[in-house]
């Protein structure tokens, strides 16, 4: 983008016949002395009032392997030497802030030279390091380490990752002093604890980055495993009347009850993406709900396509929920988009019952009856990352500030449960952990928590049927229990894989809640020991 940028504005400034123009040579050294070969350098027309004329960049180069640079072309004027990246340049004699630069007077034909300098900042700075725990049939070509910045204003150079290499290193060029966020993307791996690393104003050689298989338990707290079942399932979805988890896979859902006992349903299609189960008839019969990528496709027991919505795929789905809204006991089909396509609320067939477009990015939807009786509200976040409040026929709609950027929400009884991240830290930076809030429908806050996670960004989170209980599912790998009513939190679990998907099961002679986690290659049940 700045080399795009750098050219556009060099174009606008291309003024002046080409006989008069002059040259600007010299010399660009580190902070350390050595000569810097590869670094852009430019010189900026000083406009009428001495400040940078910013549009106006009358020749562009690069540093060769010496150091050296040569500007041509440059029309009579005055200017600033910049050299480095637009972000953190240095100018001419060797500062960082324009005022203290030294402006340059180009004659006519003139041959300037013996223009050098020590940039003031950093550049073209390595960060080198190494990756230890790496498993067996590693594969380096579909392996990445990649910065994440959290300084506000941290631009790194499109070379901000690295193919780790066979051996475990890795090697990241052209990396901007800062703070950064160390992203792991190597397949069945995860960080064992979060990463951050400072770059200053020479390489980095040192940075050794550990991980784990993402499926390996360190750490449990609160609850005892009942089952586990081996297998390849994308998504799950428990059904409260039915008693049973659905879990779909290649071309068939799995049916599983309370023992980890399963059977399957054939489709005729693929029911890929988020799975969801709905009741578009009065018997317990369960339909399920697929959202793949821009449609939701809706399915009988027996897994005959019924019908798709939109009927022409337009933006991506974020998320859709089931409920029955207006009381006819058939439920209801909500669903958010990305963009701007917004909030839209089906009926049992599939047909639009009416839509909002005044929020846009419905990352996740839900609903419940927060003022206890009557008909539930549509619950949903948005790009704002306010928490909304709809009535449900979509005529009123309340925002609630959760004093979080709000991705993910839940109801839980009458508390509506966020999660996200840090309003300061998503301004400036990616964030570096997970917030939880309790809210009443007013907004009041009842309680907040903070969750300790590598990848802080929430994947899943389910309620438990009968119990103030959020399951929450993070890409790390861990899985929270939180206590809706008190905001604390009563069981938690490492080692469930990239992405746990989290559910809920009643056990069918205890009659309690059973957490079911998906880890993509197996289910978990387990039993919550804190009642």
């Amino acid at each position: 983008m700045n080399i795009l940028l750098l050219a556009l504005l060099l174009a606008q400034g291309l003024t002046g016949s080409q006989a008069d123009k002059g040259i600007l040579t010299g010399q660009v050294r580190s902070l350390s002395g050595q000569p810097v070969g590869g670094v852009r350098v430019a010189a900026m027309a000083v406009g009428e009032t001495g400040v940078p004329d910013g549009t106006i960049l009358a020749s562009l180069t690069q540093t060769d392997a010496a150091g050296n640079y040569r500007l041509e072309n440059v029309p009579p004027g005055r200017y600033y030497i910049m050299a480095g990246l637009i972000d953190f340049p240095s100018y001419f004699p060797g500062v960082s802030n324009i005022a203290e630069a030294t402006v340059v007077t180009v004659a006519a034909s003139a041959r300037v030279s013996g223009m050098d300098f020590t940039l003031a900042r950093g550049v073209n700075v390595r960060v080198q390091g190494r990756v230890t725990g790496l498993p067996a049939g590693f594969r380096s070509q579909i392996s990445r380490i990649t910065l994440m910045p959290r300084s506000g204003g941290v631009r790194p150079d499109s070379r901000q990752f690295s193919t780790v290499k066979e051996d475990g290193t890795f090697e990241i060029s052209n990396v901007s002093p800062g703070t950064y966020s160390v992203m792991v993307s190597i397949p069945n791996t995860a960080l064992r604890q979060p990463a951050t690393i400072v770059v200053g104003e020479s390489d980095l050689t040192d940075v050794v980055l550990s991980v784990m298989n993402p499926e390996t338990v360190t750490r449990q707290e609160g609850l005892e495993q009942s089952w586990s079942v081996v297998g390849l399932w994308t998504s799950v979805a428990p059904d409260e009347k039915t008693g049973l988890l659905y879990a779909s896979g290649f071309r068939s859902i799995d049916a599983i009850d309370h023992t980890g006992k399963t059977s399957q349903i054939t489709f005729v299609s693929t029911p890929t993406g988020i799975l969801r189960v709905a009741h578009f008839s009065e018997d317990e019969s369960p339909y399920f709900l697929a959202a793949v990528t821009r449609q939701v496709l809706a399915y009988d027991s027996k897994g005959t396509a019924l019908w798709s919505y939109p009927p022409t795929a337009t933006t991506a789905i974020d998320a859709v929920w089931a409920a029955d809204l207006d009381g006819d006991k058939l439920d209801e089909v909500i669903v958010g988009f990305n963009g701007g396509t917004g909030l839209h609320v089906l009926n049992s067939k599939g047909q639009l019952v009416w839509k909002t477009e005044s929020i846009g990015n419905v990352w996740h939807v839900t609903a419940g009856k927060l003022r206890g009786e009557g008909l539930p509200q549509v619950v949903t976040t948005s790009a704002r990352g306010q928490v909304h409040v709809f009535s449900a026929d979509g005529t009123s709609r309340d925002d609630l500030i959760p004093g979080l950027y709000a991705n993910m929400v839940r109801v839980s009884s009458s508390t509506i449960v966020a999660l996200g991240s840090s309003l300061v830290q998503r301004a400036s930076a990616p964030p570096t952990s997970l917030l939880a809030a309790g809210l009443s429908v007013d907004g009041v806050k009842k309680w907040g928590l903070e969750l300790s996670a590598v990848t802080p960004f929430v994947h899943t989170a389910e309620v438990a049927p009968g119990k103030p209980w959020l399951a929450v599912g993070i890409r790390d790998g861990q899985v929270y229990v939180i206590d809706t009513d008190h905001g604390a939190i009563i069981a938690r679990i490492d080692g469930q894989g990239p992405g746990p998907t989290v559910g809920w099961m009643i056990h069918k002679e205890t009659g309690a809640p059973m957490l079911v986690v998906s880890t993509r290659t197996r289910i978990n049940a387990y039993t919550i020991t804190i009642q």
